[in-house]
């Protein structure tokens, strides 16, 4: 599956400045507001992402899964995060129920004082996340549910952007495999990344544009 794309940007963000602020790579979103990407051709197909001051993301939607994840600390560390499904067969704005609101607990975590080295979650419904980061330039992501992995993806990065992710989707006894390189950055005044070009392994290209509001 594709990550979801991105916005239009203005031209004038599109031509980069021929320098940027230098990004930390462990926070590279550090100064971004709220982040809405989507492929070009599929603007209504998007993800919006909030972050806090410091470029730890907050809250995001997803137009299409029709979900909303809102993340809550405290004191810097995550606590849970509560997924609702925004579908109209099960959500009614101001009427939830058990069938539209999951929570992932967080069981186990590793950190430094700057970020997570891994992070365990687990929901009620069944559902087990684990991440684990290496020096901010490799980052896992396993996904299961009581009857085994749904997803196990690997994550590159270079100077804080990703470079190749490499995901196999699990249904039953059947494996997909899906290989995205990113390529083609462009980027804002602030250092940011606004639009980029995934390869797959099969050889297709789609650009994803990403508009953003700082602090």
């Amino acid at each position: 599956m594709r990550y979801l794309g991105l916005f239009i940007i203005l031209c004038c963000l599109l031509s980069c400045a021929t320098e940027t602020q230098r990004i930390d790579i462990c926070y590279p979103d550090k100064g971004i507001k709220t982040a809405k990407e989507y492929v070009e051709y599929n603007p209504e197909n998007y993800r919006l992402t909030e972050y806090n001051e410091e470029g730890v993301p907050i809250r995001a939607e997803h137009s299409e899964a029709k979900k909303v994840y809102d993340h809550v600390y405290s004191n810097d560390t995550l606590q849970y995060t509560i997924v609702t499904n925004l579908d109209r067969d099960t959500y009614t704005e101001g009427e939830l129920d058990s069938s539209s609101v999951d929570t992932l607990f967080v069981t186990k975590h590793q950190k430094d004082p700057r970020r997570y080295l891994f992070l365990e979650l687990e929901s009620t419904s069944g559902t087990r996340i684990e991440f684990t980061s290496v020096d901010c330039r490799k980052e896992s992501l396993i996904v299961s549910d009581e009857y085994g992995k749904i997803q196990d993806i690997e994550m590159f990065k270079k100077d804080g952007i990703y470079s190749k992710v490499i995901a196999i989707y699990y249904e039953g006894k059947k494996e997909t495999i899906v290989v995205s390189n990113y390529i083609n950055y462009k980027f804002d005044s602030h250092g940011h990344w606004i639009e980029r070009t995934e390869r797959l392994n099969d050889g297709s290209t789609t650009i994803e544009i990403r508009a953003l509001e700082h602090y």
